[in-house]
């Protein structure tokens, strides 16, 4: 008996033997005794020869006489695991004297043989990766923190023989220690499993812009021999930078003397990580800082002026936000502008412009300045001493006189002595405050502000992302807050007895407040005799409309005071205003009508 080669082109590729590739047996059965043999049979149990014979159909066999066959048997996979595959063939034939039904006196021999299987073990890994799910965290148009990556992996046996211990290692989704993919934890030949696994983003993997992901499958061969496949995916992760800043004032109406407050909310709104944030505001000076506080900030004024806010941020994580609250106080007289340097004449003076331009300055000693609405100073151009200075506006008019003796006030911004509307439409006044020296120092000091008015205010922001590009960079917000005249005085009496005009004002609030400035004027030419204050005081005007007390008068909290204004009983004006003059510039207007 002889086994051919294993002919390997049968079933798997044509270089290893495989399960279903196929051996050759011929067999030759020779009668070598001196006595004709009959029923001469083979049997051959691993190709299914039981009681067969060969080429020589009648089963008999001359002494010397030869007898040949074949059979093809297919390999098992048992075979292929075992390694090798042996075989034994018996032959018999019975003798003259003997019995054909009965072996036991048969002449026999038989023949084996064993063919080697070498073992090809051999495991692929595919894996593939999923398009990012978006929709998982953030916006469905972008990758964020959060969302998942879907890993298909199949594991295939691509040797020739079974694989058992088949594991799967993958520690990017927690298959560390190696697990079983599919529950499958042995594959036959050609045979494959497989399973997924799910992703989740995570903030470092979008700052990086990809993530990497390695797999490693293993399988032991029946000798123990251990095989394995690797295999990477990289997704990239497109950085989506973007951030976002609110400016709010709450109240967003506040009056002369109260304190209000805004907040910057500064959120990084994008799909990356910000550092070296910086947010800026440049404080409308008719706000004056009280306080700024964050959270999250770190906050200092900028270049030494406290008006202009700069705070930082390290870094900040994508829907992270930073909140800074700043309270301010709504009095734009700033005498801080010109400061006090012990003069014993003269008065310095601040002057607000609705066009956002404020004028400044000392009739001390002849200086003066022009602020303009970007922050930038350049000196102004005024003459005049004392009392009264001119000021040659750069546009929007030839200029206009300024009287600072705190003896006149402005109605609306405009006056006799100052801008008129029909001649300097540009430089109405929004607020104004004058100090006045003499040999003793400070003497007098008055200011008056036209509210309501709008003070609009801008912050910008800008950072760094940790990919892409920002944009904008700096982002800008603003917002408006309305500052309204709220002087706490209200009339709460009037009466005529014998052409005297009595009004009682009352101090609405807990605190005493300090009166500048009571002016009354009617339209006819009715006469005004006499006036006085504080049951009694004279205020030191009369004549012809209008007319201006200067006075400085304090008026308790919760208190009231008696107004009166003496004509002739014949010629009492059928109505007039009276306007009343805090020295925080607030001013309470009241008309009066008989």
């Amino acid at each position: 008996k002889t086994a051919s080669a294993i002919d390997m082109a049968v079933a798997g590729p044509v270089d290893r033997a495989d399960a279903g590739d196929q051996i050759t047996y011929s067999f030759s059965i020779e009668n070598t005794g001196n006595v004709t043999l009959d029923t001469v049979e083979l049997d051959d149990a691993l190709v299914g020869f039981a009681g067969a014979s060969c080429s020589d159909a009648d089963g008999i066999l001359a002494p010397g006489e030869t007898t040949t066959c074949s059979a093809v048997y297919t390999l098992t996979q048992v075979d292929v695991d075992a390694g090798s595959v042996s075989n034994t063939a018996f032959a018999y034939g019975n003798p003259p004297a003997g019995d054909p039904a009965n072996r036991g006196d048969d002449a026999s021999d038989s023949d084996g043989t064993t063919t080697d299987i070498p073992a090809a073990p051999a495991i692929d890994l595919v894996k593939t990766a999923s398009a990012i799910d978006m929709a998982v965290a953030g916006p469905v148009d972008r990758a964020d923190a959060g969302d998942q990556i879907t890993y298909s992996f199949s594991i295939e046996n691509t040797g020739n023989v079974t694989l058992s211990s088949v594991d799967l290692l993958d520690a990017l989704v927690g298959y560390d220690p190696a697990v079983t993919c599919g529950g499958v934890d042995s594959l036959a030949p050609g045979a494959s499993t497989p399973c997924s696994a799910v992703y989740t983003l995570t903030q470092v993997d979008v700052d990086a812009g990809s993530v990497s992901n390695t797999a490693t499958a293993t399988g032991t061969d029946p000798n123990g021999t251990v095989v394995d496949d690797t295999e990477g995916t990289t997704t990239d992760i497109p950085a989506a930078p973007a951030h976002t800043l609110v400016k709010t004032f709450e109240p967003d109406q506040v009056g002369v003397g109260e304190e209000g407050a805004f907040t910057l909310l500064y959120t990084n709104s994008g799909n990356v990580t910000l550092s070296a944030i910086s947010i800026t505001d440049a404080v409308d000076p008719f706000l004056d800082v009280q306080s700024v506080t964050s959270a999250e900030a770190t906050c200092t004024d900028g270049d030494g002026n406290e008006q202009t806010i700069t705070c930082t941020v390290d870094s900040l994580a994508p829907g992270e936000s930073v909140e800074i609250t700043v309270t301010y106080l709504a009095v734009p007289l700033a005498h801080e502008l010109v400061p006090d340097t012990g003069q014993t004449s003269g008065a310095n003076y601040t002057f607000y412009f609705e066009n956002g331009y404020v004028l400044y300055g000392s009739t001390g000693d002849g200086t003066a300045f022009l602020q303009a609405p970007d922050g930038s100073v350049e000196p102004a151009d005024v003459v005049g001493a004392n009392q009264d200075i001119y000021f040659n506006a750069p546009f929007g008019g030839d200029g206009f006189q300024l009287h600072i003796s705190c003896s006149e006030i402005f109605i609306d911004g405009w006056g006799t002595f100052g801008p008129t509307q029909e001649d300097d439409p540009e430089w109405r006044i929004l607020a104004y405050e004058v100090l006045r020296f003499n040999t003793n120092g400070l003497f007098k000091d008055c200011g008056q502000i036209f509210a309501p008015f709008e003070v609009i205010n801008d912050a910008w922001a800008e950072a760094i992302p940790v990919g892409g590009i920002l944009d904008p960079n700096p982002i800008l917000a603003d917002d408006t807050v309305t500052i309204i005249n709220i002087a706490p005085v209200e009339v709460t009496r009037k009466r005529l007895r014998k052409g005297d005009v009595e009004i009682q004002y009352f101090n609405t609030s807990y605190e005493q407040i300090e009166i500048d400035i009571i002016r009354v004027e009617w339209s006819d030419g009715s006469y005004l005799e006499g006036a006085s204050y504080l049951d009694g005081v004279d205020l030191g005007i009369s004549g012809t409309s209008p007319q201006t007390a200067s006075i400085d008068t304090i008026l308790p909290a919760r208190s009231k005071d008696w107004l009166k204004l003496s004509f002739d009983p014949e010629h009492v004006p059928a109505d007039l205003t009276v306007t009343i003059v805090t020295s925080t510039g607030a001013t309470l207007i009241f008309e009066y009508g008989q």
